[in-house]
């Protein structure tokens, strides 16, 4: 800033010499993160990737090259661009400063297509180098967080071998996602492709059954522990043990495993996060009339809506009182709403207010509090959940956790902790220290011009009927609405090479480069006019 400052004493004592006058402010380009980024839990570089594509035909790249070179950008932080594009919910569109204007970009539908591109073409995960280390690492769980750390450490040359309790790898991506959301080829595809790096699989095997977590910390360098929440927490309920009550993991795994579920015509489900929407799905599919019940809707807002239009009904906020029973089995949920001042599901009955409604069941699944199983890992796991810092790291010297069993999240934080752990074992064993760099500022929709951008109909939007139905948008491969929609991009807090800059200064401060290059700025040249910030359409450009 110093060097800055006296660039602008010359020009300023030139132009006051001639009686001219000045501001004494001066343009800086200054970069923003855009709420995007900053909304994703892996960190996606959503701009970057967007801009990309818009730009494709000014950078000379053709449809093939532009959408390889996106998918090679995403899976430097994210080994599946199929499965969350269908699967995440996308806080990414929901932070997107262009949303109140109309519509948010809607990059899962890029995502989930340029996935399926890098599947269709058989495209390998690229490798950080070709070094080949001596250090093994094991990895115990193969569902997202443990098979995202795997492939970060295999790409770095070390030796991974995962450890996995059941017979096939996925995780909750296989065994508690329905598939009508996620379809198993393309869950197959991608995890084949993390695995074709070289990286050992031995399901059915249980860490505390079939091996013990101190011979695999004996048998490898470092120990990176993904094993999610598999543990329904009870509710502690009269009535909780009958036979037609399960819990909502024994119901998906039952759903995926194509077994057939006697579910009867009314089904309630015990909760409304995204496992409970997923079990309601899935229950309405069996064609069973579907009630929810919860204290609290932690679903998003897209799952509820959408769950909602399908025709399942939500009684928010209430908990079940007792779980009505008659020869053994549930006829019926007897709940109370809460008082409005209740948060979340009480330990007790003091907050429930006094007013109860009984619901009609013929089958009940309990779709509320996971936690992770601890037998085995009694040294990380206190209080139920694993301990780790930012970087992934235990109170336990080469243990690394990450994942559900740190806490419930999306499947975006479990793949962003396994790459995370990974990035730091590495650091570990090249003895390099983190850099910690300040976190860039969030640019908000009141810095960004709305009404510079042309209003543009969202080129790959989920129709009514695809939403009813609560998948993943059907489009077709598109290269034309692709393109189109990475246009939307605002480019929030980055150049975006339209040339407002150049075009309106007087000056000439503003040499044009190529695509991709923003531009240079002749300070020399400078007079303070202020154009050049004021009519930046992302933000990109400050006066300091």
């Amino acid at each position: 800033m110093g060097l800055f400052n006296e660039v602008k004493k010359p020009v300023i004592r030139a132009v006051l010499a001639c009686g001219g006058e000045i501001s004494p402010l001066r343009p800086l380009l200054v970069a923003k993160e855009p709420p995007c980024v900053s909304g994703c839990p892996n960190g996606t570089e959503v701009r970057e990737i967007l801009v990309m594509i818009a730009q494709a035909k000014e950078r000379g790249l053709n449809a093939e090259q532009v959408f390889e070179r996106a998918w090679n950008h995403i899976v430097e932080r994210n080994p599946f661009p199929a499965v969350t594009g269908r699967i995440c919910p996308h806080p990414c569109e929901v932070a997107c400063n262009r949303s109140p204007k109309d519509g948010a970009v809607t990059f899962h539908a890029i995502e989930r297509m340029i996935g399926d591109f890098g599947i269709a073409r058989k495209l390998k995960l690229p490798r950080r180098n070709e070094e080949q280390r001596n250090e093994k690492i094991a990895v115990v769980g193969a569902g997202p967080a443990g098979l995202s750390c795997a492939y970060q450490l295999a790409r770095r040359g070390y030796r991974v071998s995962i450890f996995e309790s059941l017979s096939l790898p996925g995780g909750m991506l296989r065994y508690g996602v329905p598939g009508f959301r996620l379809q198993r080829d393309v869950l197959d595809a991608e995890i084949d492709r993390i695995l074709d790096l070289g990286i050992k699989l031995k399901c059915n095997c249980r860490v505390g059954r079939d091996i013990s977590l101190e011979q695999l910390r004996q048998e490898h360098h470092a120990v990176f522990v993904g094993t999610g929440a598999w543990q329904v927490i009870p509710l502690k309920l009269p009535g909780e043990n009958a036979a037609n009550v399960m819990s909502g993991l024994e119901f998906l795994q039952r759903v995926n495993g194509a077994k057939k579920i006697e579910v009867g015509s009314r089904f309630v489900v015990v909760g409304a996060g995204g496992s409970a929407i997923d079990v309601a799905r899935a229950s309405k599919r069996l064609g069973a009339e579907v009630t929810m019940v919860s204290a609290e809707i932690t679903a998003a807002d897209g799952e509820v809506d959408a769950v909602r239009k399908e025709g399942v009904r939500i009684e928010a906020p209430a908990v079940p009182v007792e779980i009505l029973v008659q020869d053994g089995r549930a006829k019926g949920v007897r709940c109370a709403y809460l008082a409005p001042t209740a948060a979340k599901l009480p330990n007790s009955l003091e907050n429930v207010s006094h007013v109860e409604f009984e619901l009609n069941a013929s089958s009940v699944i309990v779709a509320t509090r996971r936690e992770p199983y601890c037998r085995g890992f009694e040294a990380i796991c206190g209080g139920g959940w694993f301990a780790i810092d930012d970087g992934g790291k235990t109170p336990v010297e080469g243990l690394f956790a990450g994942g559900d069993n740190t806490g419930l999240g999306s499947v975006a934080r479990a793949i962003a902790q396994g790459r995370m752990a990974a990035e730091s074992i590495d650091r570990q064993f090249r003895g390099i220290q983190l850099e910690k760099r300040a976190p860039l500022p969030t640019i908000s929709s009141d810095k960004i011009k709305l009404d510079w951008y042309p209003v543009v109909t969202r080129q790959l939007a989920i129709g009514a009927e695809e939403d009813r139905l609560g998948i993943a948008p059907e489009v077709g491969w598109n290269e034309s609405a692709i393109e189109s929609e990475a246009k939307r991009c605002m480019s929030c807090g980055m150049c975006m090479d339209c040339e407002t800059c150049w075009q309106c200064c007087s000056n000439n401060c503003f040499v044009r480069l190529p695509p991709g290059q923003h531009c240079k700025i002749k300070l020399e040249l400078c007079n303070g006019c202020k154009k050049c910030a004021d009519m930046c359409p992302a933000g990109y450009i400050e006066l300091v």
